[in-house]
């Protein structure tokens, strides 16, 4: 293996070589990745699903609130935090505009209600770039600048399929991946057990036997123990298990890793580039009036296929408003017919309770109204996850099969109208509920 240095040279050089002769969208492609291989701009990036503690998880690593956290998702833009010798938070719109706010204006920037925020920049004290990005299609898109990831699930609720289906697609992007099973705090040991094993089980289908290393940590104990000064929580917490593994990783490994991930984004430059050539160079050899045909017939073949799109877009949000609507519904029922029963039942307790002649009444009360509602409230939200779950699946394989029909039309188009043999493209993959999983490293 090249040492760092020599390894870093010659992609450079390759970078230079190649900047002369390609399009400039490709050329505009490769000054980014030259500026971020001489800036050597490493990015560990925070992935995991809504509500499962990417925030918590960060301020934790940091030691302080930083990142706002709620009981309503924030995960609407990517959030990039970086060294900096003071705390400086700059917002980038989408219409390129940029801003700097102070740390109280985050928070509503950062919701899904803001959503023409691009992504927030904050620098702080420390050694590494990280960014926070949700399974959404802000993360989907952030996933050619991912060097490293840390991805995050909760013991509660276990893996989902789309975190599933999340993993399958960042495998050809990203070479080194984390794992940790956050909200270990709110699961009993032996419910903490059964999400290890269950996750694993995913993992390993998807990254291979022995791939894989959980962390099972809790994010908010290491964070209230870190702001504390509370040693021994803080080893319980079990995040200083990843932090050292962690720091291993960015000692004897990132160089290596960074290096291939550049490596890895110059492929996907050069294969795009190769299909323009190769495209130009069919187009040269044909007559002037044949091309003209060809080209017509292609642009009124895609225009069929983005009002199949645009058709496919409106049937899925349908879909997805019906499964929403279904949720609503459920839970308003769910309150109809739950509140009468818990009233009734707290009335008898109270009696009973009076006529034991209790010595704290309204503590033994709120115990009582706790154990009931967790109990009522446990048993229906498993039977609810599973009816949207299977909604769900239902929906995504309706698109899969309608996206992957899309991408054979219009690999066979392009093969027959311009006889190329294109390298066939990654199709979308059903879901599957054949049980999965565990988390981990993956080496």
């Amino acid at each position: 293996m090249l040492p760092y240095n020599q390894g870093k040279d010659s992609l450079l050089e390759i970078i230079e070589r190649l900047s002369g002769s390609v399009r400039g969208e490709t050329g505009r492609s490769l000054a980014k990745v030259k500026a971020k291989l001489e800036e050597e701009a490493f990015n560990l990036v925070i992935l995991g699903q809504f509500k499962r503690g990417k925030s918590t998880f960060i301020n934790a690593l940091l030691g302080e609130s930083l990142l706002p956290t709620a009981i309503v998702p924030l995960t609407s833009v990517v959030t990039i935090l970086r060294y900096g010798p003071e705390l400086r938070i700059e917002v980038h719109y989408q219409n390129d505009k940029r801003e700097t706010i102070d740390l109280a204006g985050l928070p509503s920037l950062i919701t899904e209600r803001r959503l023409r925020v691009r992504e927030e920049t904050a620098a702080q004290r420390g050694d590494k770039r990280t960014a926070r990005g949700p399974l959404i299609d802000v993360a989907y898109n952030y996933l050619p600048y991912v060097d490293a990831g840390v991805f995050i699930v909760s013991a509660d609720p276990p893996l989902s399929e789309s975190e599933h289906q999340f993993l399958k697609d960042i495998r050809g992007y990203v070479d080194k991946l984390f794992f940790a099973l956050n909200k270990i705090d709110q699961v009993s040991d032996e419910d903490r057990q059964e999400s290890l094993e269950f996750t694993a089980q995913i993992l390993e289908k998807v990254l291979g036997v022995g791939c894989v290393k959980i962390f099972p940590l809790s994010a908010r104990w290491a964070l209230e123990a870190k702001q504390g000064g509370n040693g021994a929580q803080l080893e319980r917490s079990l995040l200083p298990d990843f932090e050292r593994r962690l720091q291993e990783f960015l000692i004897h490994e990132k160089g290596r890793v960074f290096l291939k991930s550049v490596v890895n984004n110059l492929l996907k430059l050069i294969s795009d580039e190769t299909v323009s050539f190769q495209l130009e160079q069919e187009a040269i050899k044909l007559p002037v009036q044949e091309l003209t045909a060809k080209t017509d017939r292609f642009e009124q073949e895609m225009k069929t296929v983005s009002k199949d799109r645009e058709h496919n877009g409106y049937l899925l949000s349908g879909h997805l408003k019906t499964i929403t609507s279904g949720l609503d519904e459920a839970i308003g029922a769910f309150k109809r017919d739950s509140l009468p029963v818990l009233h009734q039942e707290l009335d008898n307790e109270y009696a009973r309770l009076v006529r034991r002649g209790a010595g704290n009444l309204r503590s033994e009360l709120e115990e009582f109204m706790f154990e009931m509602v967790r109990d009522r409230f446990t048993g229906w939200r498993q039977h609810l996850t599973e009816t949207i779950s299977a909604q769900l699946e239902e929906a995504h394989r309706w698109f899969a099969t309608g996206t992957n029909e899309t991408i054979e039309r219009i690999h066979a188009l392009t093969s027959d109208i311009f006889e190329l043999k294109l390298k066939p493209f990654t199709s979308v993959e059903m879901l599957s509920t054949a049980p999965h999983n565990k988390m981990s490293e993956y080496r």
